[in-house]
């Protein structure tokens, strides 16, 4: 009976731990991760890449680590971007989770072409997998498979889909370029239990927000907030760069405070934000500086590194 408790408690912390996504912020990811409505969007007429890895490390056992791949580009004379997004998320040697998403955005200038209004759609395959065998309780606990009749399958596939909206002022000398969007993850809340039961993926709001600065022709700071919500799960992310850029060269320096809500516990970090570029290909970096949390004997650490190849265009 003992054997057969503890079975049922890692089952279900695998699916428990799984109903949320991954941690990001907006300096380390690629918008796409977090709003499709960024497809192709602030005048970039070319090409965006966005690659990196990114940990979120808890003792033994529940890790969250994540390899990212962002690709999209504007046609149409920027009046439609297209893009993918691509991740492979890993917890440890046992659970892996994978999406792979087309985007597509529509965009529209409005106030003489200061602004532009876009809409967003992102659709395509979700995966959360299991090696049952790797397991650290694999082996005493197999023979009571049979018994109780649990037969957990070792991965799921679903469709999933994403909305979101933003607004942006044009123009990349100005003096204040503020933008703000909203998204809706997984809007049909795809059942990804691995049981035979439900256990639905629930639906994620975010809210972000945040403006570049112009100090003068060599200093920008930018300061943005998001705001997510995922069932029992609040975030708020303030965060706050300075960018200094000469010709094709850049440098970047910055903090966030990152507030994460559970009904049972909060999360408080501090991180460093860092970035290094030179003709359109940047480095980023993000890591965690201080944590204070309610949760007993946690030693976390976090971070990001990772590129992004910006072909840009002013408009």
């Amino acid at each position: 009976m003992k054997r057969y408790f503890c079975l049922l408690i890692l089952v279900f912390s695998i699916q428990f731990l799984f109903a949320q996504d991954h941690i990001i912020s907006g300096f380390a990811s690629s918008p796409l991760s977090f709003n499709p409505a960024t497809t192709g969007t602030f005048g970039n007429q070319n090409l965006r890449v966005y690659t990196g890895y990114g940990w979120d490390h808890f003792p033994v056992l529940f890790d969250d680590n994540s390899i990212n791949l962002s690709v999209d580009k504007s046609l149409l004379k920027e009046h439609l971007g297209i893009g993918v997004n691509l991740l492979h998320g890993f917890g440890n040697d046992f659970e892996n989770t994978d999406y792979a998403m087309l985007s597509a955005a529509y965009h529209s200038g409005f106030l003489d072409n200061q602004f532009t209004y876009s809409f967003g759609l992102q659709g395509g395959l979700l995966k959360h997998s299991v090696d049952w065998d790797q397991m650290i309780y694999r082996d005493p606990i197999s023979p009571i498979y049979d018994s109780v009749y649990i037969y957990p399958t070792d991965h799921i596939m679903v469709g999933d889909f994403n909305l979101g909206t933003l607004i942006f002022r044009n123009g990349d000398m100005i003096k204040i370029r503020p933008w703000i969007g909203f998204s809706v993850s997984h809007i049909f809340e795809p059942n990804l239990s691995l049981l035979n039961l439900s256990y639905p993926l629930p639906r994620k709001l975010i809210i972000h927000a945040g403006s570049h600065i112009r100090l003068n022709r060599f200093f920008v700071f930018t300061p943005r907030v998001m705001y997510s919500r995922q069932k029992d799960y609040r975030t708020l992310d303030l965060e706050g760069t300075m960018k200094y850029q000469s010709g094709k060269f850049l440098v970047s320096l910055g903090n966030s405070y990152e507030h994460s809500k559970h009904d049972f516990f909060d999360i408080n970090q501090v991180r460093l934000l860092a970035s290094i570029g030179y003709a359109g290909l940047e480095c980023r970096m993000e890591f965690l500086l201080l944590e204070f949390n309610q949760l007993v004997d946690i030693n976390q650490s976090t971070g990001f590194i990772g590129l992004c190849w910006n072909l840009h265009k002013s408009k």
